[in-house]
């Protein structure tokens, strides 16, 4: 895979892990399961503060850890029992990255062992040209505030989705998982639409907000994605609101593009879906997720055939989360 890839994560002290048993180990495509409370978001959001929480978030006018703090109780709710220091390691080929984060939003990086004393040496020391910074990562977290912001940011970046043409192949990738044709996405002065054809040829200019929250959430995330191309993508829930058809559609779209993927679902369609995707069994992984009764993180990876093995036993991988050994 080009570019950046996060090949392994040790948490301690975030949000509601204590520390992990192991660190979690990453592939290119990664599926987390686990009951609810199990981590499956801090760990997304532990790994959207890569390489610096302090990094200006994509479509937001707050960095990271702002953004972050705001889905929560605030600063404090980042670090574990609100007081102390949370800490996040990431490897990514031979280097080791350390973030750590005070209760009161402070910041503290180091690469290799060594403390960095301003962030803009981070484009140096880890080889990304500054610009890029805060496009290495894209959180869609299930959260109807942040999709509507993110949905004012494309209308920002109007010109540019309209020049790569993405604003007709997204309506193309609509078309797949609706029994309608949309043949592009247009910005209006009541906001975003699309350009509906009729059988009889006219057309029609249906809202984005009045196609349904799947619809939406779906349109607004991909025409995010084609006009940033994030190195890492971490999408929280995401089935939310979703038909099986359009389940099957993004997993597929999501597999076919050169970068790293770590999304979190309750979903046995999803599940079912990822046997369908085509991938290398080597870049696909399910992480079955569990917190101990000290918060410690367990988890276990299932591999492709692993998981096929499961579902044509009628065995649902969800169910079995609660064995793993602790």
């Amino acid at each position: 895979m080009a570019g950046l890839f996060i090949s392994e994560i040790d948490v301690k002290e975030f949000r509601g892990i204590k520390k992990c048993k192991k660190p979690v180990k990453l592939s290119k495509f990664n599926v987390l399961i686990g009951k609810n409370n199990s981590a499956k978001s801090s760990l997304l959001e532990a790994l959207y503060f890569f390489p610096s929480p302090q990094i200006y978030s994509t479509c937001k006018k707050d960095t990271k850890i702002h953004q972050i703090a705001e889905l929560h109780s605030g600063h404090d709710g980042l670090v574990y029992g609100y007081s102390g220091n949370a800490t996040m390691t990431y490897n990514i080929g031979k280097t080791s990255v350390t973030i750590e984060l005070t209760s009161n939003g402070g910041t503290q990086i180091s690469i290799d062992n060594e403390a960095i004393s301003s962030s803009e040496d981070i484009p140096n020391l880890l080889k990304i040209p500054e610009p890029k910074l805060k496009d290495i990562s894209i959180y869609i977290p299930n959260d109807t505030k942040t999709i509507n912001e993110y949905a004012e940011c494309t209308s920002l970046m109007e010109n540019e989705i309209v020049k790569i043409g993405a604003n007709k192949r997204v309506a193309e990738f609509v078309n797949q998982c609706i029994d309608e044709k949309y043949t592009e996405v247009l910005w209006k002065r009541d906001g975003i639409s699309c350009r509906k054809e009729l059988p009889d040829g006219s057309l029609l200019y249906p809202k984005l907000d009045d196609l349904g929250d799947g619809i939406k959430r779906a349109t607004i995330t991909m025409l995010l994605l084609e006009a940033r191309s994030p190195q890492l993508i971490l999408w929280d829930d995401f089935e939310t609101a979703s038909h099986p058809t359009l389940i099957r559609a993004q997993l597929g779209w999501l597999s076919k593009k050169d970068w790293q993927v770590v999304l979190s679902t309750h979903s046995i369609d999803v599940l079912y879906q990822l046997l369908e995707l085509d991938i290398s069994p080597n870049d696909l992984q399910i992480i079955r997720m569990r917190k101990s009764n000290d918060d410690t993180l367990v988890y276990e990876s299932l591999s492709i055939d692993e998981l096929e093995d499961l579902m044509n036993a009628n065995a649902d991988p969800r169910l079995l989360v609660g064995a793993l050994g602790i």
